[in-house]
């Protein structure tokens, strides 16, 4: 009960780079509406054969439905190679205040783009009408195709706040998905059925996170993968890490990515627009995630890229910026119950981070 509750506090601003103000969906994510022609004859029941269940306590939900549909196509990868791919680790997000922040990038963009390198196109379908997307689940489910939905998590728990979450659908019967569940711990297992909810439970979660942004776009949708032209070419994946790390800003909207997501949220720190809850509760979990995250990255470059000099010296800052960041979890930990909060301390650390993370960036656009 400690890991979801830990997941529900860390993941809630998500759909933040879902969606905007605008018709994000339509702008960006290349949809298919979905009509009476997609749906095929499919049976009463059905479940996906030889797929891997694999899942993490880390706030990798995307990245792990992603590995999930790799190892289904013979991609034998971890998951940092997907947050690499998919530039997840890469950025950061900031909207409006400090409770937007996470240190990740715009995950649905990234898997868009991710899939080219599986030799995939991400399909994303769309609709209005509740009973024709759950057709449509069932048709593609029937012909052996994983679906990836994202979803407002809270209609599995009743909670009184919005939870974004990703879920790969692997089967169903009459009234129910199977699903595999990326998230709260530890796993990799073949051949388990999954969990199981309720159809209608299961698109009430993808229309709450919708409407929760009031999307225009169609309330109900989902994705699946289909065979495509490989990709190869992964000077491009840096050059949009490069962009994703550098970051930025729209000053109209309050809106910053990369470092300068980093910067708006030490600024907020440093004006002490962050209350007491906000350094208890909600950011230690988010540094802890940019701790690990960073560490990740590191690793990763350093097994991958050893004979590349600039490569290993973006580790080593990944590295640094991965300290900096366990080093405010470690202030906000020791600090005694009417103790006051090192605000000016923390925010001249999160700029440290910003430049070591614009650093990167900088020397990833000259990666050929």
């Amino acid at each position: 009960m400690k890991k979801r509750n830990i997941f529900k506090m860390i993941l809630p601003i998500m759909c933040c780079l879902l969606f905007s103000c605008y018709d994000y969906v339509k702008a960006e994510y290349d949809p298919v509406a979905l009509s009476q022609d997609i749906i095929d004859e499919f049976p009463e029941s059905h479940f996906i054969d030889g797929l891997t269940w694999i899942s993490s306590e880390k706030t990798y939900c995307n990245p792990t439905c992603l590995q999930m549909i790799g190892e289904w196509k013979g991609i034998k990868k971890p998951v940092s190679y997907y947050n690499w791919l998919m530039g997840n680790t890469y950025g950061a997000f900031y909207k409006d205040s400090f409770t937007s922040f996470m240190p990740l990038a715009n995950p649905m963009k990234g898997i868009m783009f991710a899939s080219q390198y599986m030799g995939l196109k991400r399909m994303f379908y769309s609709t209005d009408d509740k009973e024709l997307c759950a057709k449509a689940i069932k048709t593609f489910i029937s012909e052996g195709y994983p679906v990836f939905v994202m979803i407002d998590y809270n209609v599995f728990t009743d909670d009184d706040f919005f939870f974004p979450h990703a879920e790969l659908l692997v089967g169903y019967d009459k009234d129910s998905f199977y699903y595999y569940e990326p998230g709260f711990s530890d796993r990799f297992e073949k051949g388990q059925k999954g969990l199981k909810a309720p159809i209608s439970t299961m698109l009430n979660g993808i229309y709450s996170l919708s409407t929760y942004k009031q999307v225009p776009s169609n309330k109900y949708f989902f994705m699946v993968f289909e065979n495509s032209e490989l990709k190869t070419n992964v000077n491009e994946v840096w050059r949009r890490n490069a962009k994703l790390l550098k970051g930025s800003e729209i000053a109209i909207v309050n809106l910053a990515e990369g470092a300068k997501a980093v910067k708006a949220l030490a600024r907020d720190i440093k004006n002490k627009a962050v209350p007491a809850w906000g350094f208890k509760h909600l950011l230690p979990l988010w540094f802890k995630a940019g701790s690990y995250s960073r560490s990740d990255n590191a690793l990763f470059i350093k097994n991958n890229f050893p004979d590349n000099q600039t490569l290993q010296q973006v580790a080593d800052l990944f590295l640094e910026a991965s300290q900096y960041y366990d080093e405010i979890v470690k202030l906000l930990e020791n600090l005694k119950t009417a103790a006051p909060v090192p605000e000016q301390k923390i925010a001249e650390t999160l700029v440290s981070i910003a430049e070591k993370e614009q650093k990167i960036g900088t020397l990833l656009e000259n990666i050929r």
